[in-house]
């Protein structure tokens, strides 16, 4: 069966979390109309890929909830979608224990070409990161700052073919000063 769908939420990661509910409706016997209108009246959760927009009209992307190497991932490959400027602003996944430095590393090494900028809130496995960045020959520019460092960056440097990324509390402290 086709059907065209729409739904507010952002990222081809969420794809595969409303597919199986389609499938599931479908199967059930609900109405090409009925799933549709379901989908569409989807709402993301709170701080998870919301869209924003800041006053120079550039969209900041608020994925704040928690911070994790796939979603980080994610969220970026999203960005690309985008003609402008890519910024992320990340709080380092210190949760990640003894895995930590290699998901960092991989982490720059996958944003090594999706991002002009990132931004970090501190300066916890920095240099993995960069290592990441370096070794895929990647041309995104890595820098520790503080929130009010970071807002005034963007604030000087987006306009409205732009999107910043902003994943981890931390990134929320800066993002809340924008929005």
């Amino acid at each position: 069966k086709k059907m065209h769908i729409t739904s507010p939420l952002i990222g081809a990661h969420m794809i595969e979390n409303v597919l199986p509910g389609i499938y599931i409706a479908d199967y059930l016997g609900m109405s090409v109309k009925e799933i549709q209108e379901a989908l569409a009246s989807l709402k993301p959760l709170p701080k998870t890929m919301i869209r924003h927009t800041s006053l120079q009209g550039t969209t900041l992307i608020d994925d704040t909830f928690n911070v994790n190497p796939d979603g980080v991932i994610a969220a970026m490959e999203y960005a690309q979608i985008y003609k402008g400027k890519k910024m992320l602003v990340l709080e380092p996944m210190i949760e990640l224990g003894n895995r930590a430095a290699k998901e960092h590393y991989r982490v720059g090494k996958a944003l090594a070409h999706h991002c002009d900028y990132l931004f970090l809130t501190k300066k916890n496995y920095q240099q993995h990161l960069l290592q990441g960045i370096l070794d895929e020959k990647g041309t995104c520019v890595l820098k520790v700052a503080k929130a009010a460092e970071i807002v005034a960056f963007i604030n000087d440097h987006t306009d409205k073919n732009d999107i910043v990324v902003f994943e981890g509390r931390q990134a929320a402290v800066a993002l809340n000063k924008i929005v």
